[in-house]
């Protein structure tokens, strides 16, 4: 006999059933938590900075030896502080300490982390030595309020703002006098125990303009001002003798646009001589030699080389990211009609171009592959367009005004050229870390 469905039946019963399995305190359907993702683009984790009087971060991120992630802190909402730095658990974003106070609102380099993994930062008048378990303070060099005059009787004063802080082969540090006002101006080289090994008031005439950055042959090349006329130098990093200077038309005051090759070449933009345009050089480390130059007009705009040798910099006059070939002294549009910002961009191992840009109003993370086709994007609202690092394998750290994001990428930093600002994760500004 064929027994029909009463619907009233099955209600009543579905009803009981979860009256049961509620008091029971069983779920009816229980998936479990969400299956943790490592996809391209994901989000890992975002580090907010708590607290009703919420500090700004500094634009320097650095990977230290140990893995952990380094950032500074400074300003706030309701009274301004010093800056501070803080370390991270770049697994997590759990922060591991915050460090005493430093001498300035805002740095005045980047964090710089030794071969031993202390952290390295300029306040304004120090130079800090960080430990990096602790965040203590291990030492402060200060700079001298007077030094011997190297040419005649007597002291000078050289009580003034320091910065562009490099890491040499041997672990020491070069930093210079920046910055305008009555001191005179040296460029100096502190030990890892914060011991002056030398100064030289000659090399650095008219304050450090750009970035140092340090090449085979323990060479120190940057921009300063040699017996009055504006100059590429060079220093030997353990005398602090000038190795040679070329005098130069003009270049920006606030340029990071020097780079090294893997092979220590200089490539770099400037005004050779009054008239011409600005030219992207190639320069030849040992003697100053200029090997070519672009054949289209360049900029000041700071410089990447990618593990191949070829050479990036984002050109209004090119109208977009403008690439170099390697041994090629004209430049191609890579991507088409993109501008990047370099002093946000990381170069993988894959010769993949990492930047952050806008895309419809919302900063975005943007991958080029080598060939400038769009590998993938992932917006990431209020992130900051002028710092970036690039774990080993492949996770992309970035600043927000209140905190520090943490997003997976699928290439790691090369090992070769130059290929961030200050060359590496742990902004040596030395092309042989």
């Amino acid at each position: 006999m064929k027994t029909n469905y009463n619907p009233m039946v099955g209600l009543v019963m579905l009803s009981a059933l979860i009256a049961i399995l509620t008091l029971s305190q069983c779920n009816l359907i229980d998936p479990g938590p969400d299956p943790p993702t490592n996809q391209v683009g994901d989000t890992l984790w975002i580090h907010s900075i708590a607290g009703s009087d919420s500090l700004f971060t500094e634009p320097t991120l650095a990977i230290g030896t140990n893995g952990d992630l380094y950032f500074a802190v400074a300003g706030g909402t309701l009274h301004w502080t010093a800056a501070r730095i803080r370390a991270l658990n770049a697994a997590n974003g759990q922060m591991r300490w915050e460090s005493p106070v430093l001498d300035h609102i805002g740095l005045s380099s980047p964090i710089v982390v030794g071969d031993d993994g202390t952290v390295y930062v300029i306040g304004f008048y120090r130079l800090y030595a960080i430990h990096p378990s602790t965040g203590q303070i291990n030492w402060i060099w200060e700079v001298p309020t007077e030094v011997p005059n190297p040419n005649g009787p007597g002291n000078l004063y050289a009580y003034g703002q320091i910065g562009a802080l490099s890491l040499t082969d041997a672990g020491n540090l070069i930093l210079g006098s920046v910055g305008t006002g009555i001191y005179s101006r040296a460029l100096y080289c502190i030990s890892p125990g914060g011991v002056t090994l030398w100064y030289n008031l000659d090399a650095n005439n008219g304050a450090i303009h750009s970035n140092t950055v340090i090449g085979p042959g323990n060479r120190v090349h940057y921009y300063s001002t040699i017996d009055g006329k504006v100059s590429l130098v060079t220093v030997h990093d353990q005398t602090g003798n000038i190795l040679w200077s070329k005098p130069i038309d003009a270049m920006s005051s606030t340029a990071n646009n020097l780079a090294l090759e893997k092979d220590g070449t200089i490539i770099a933009s400037f005004r050779l001589n009054a008239g011409d345009k600005y030219r992207m050089f190639r320069i030849h480390p040992a003697d100053g030699t200029l090997l070519w130059q672009s054949t289209t007009e360049s900029n000041f705009n700071p410089k990447l080389v990618g593990p191949d040798g070829t050479i990036y910099q984002d050109d209004n006059l090119i109208g977009g990211l403008a690439r170099y070939s390697s041994g090629q002294s004209s430049a191609s549009a890579h991507p088409a009609g993109v501008h990047v910002n370099l002093w946000g961009t990381a170069l993988t191992s894959a010769n993949q171009v990492l930047t952050i840009r806008n895309r419809d109003w919302v900063p975005t993370i943007h991958a080029y592959s080598s060939s400038g086709q769009l590998d993938w994007f992932v917006p990431m609202n209020h992130m900051r367009d002028n710092v970036v690092a690039l774990s080993a394998d492949g996770v992309v750290y970035a600043l927000m005004p209140d905190g520090v994001c943490a997003v997976r990428g699928d290439h790691g930093l090369a090992s070769q050229g130059w290929p961030k600002r200050y060359h590496d994760n742990r902004n040596t500004s030395n092309v042989n870390k």
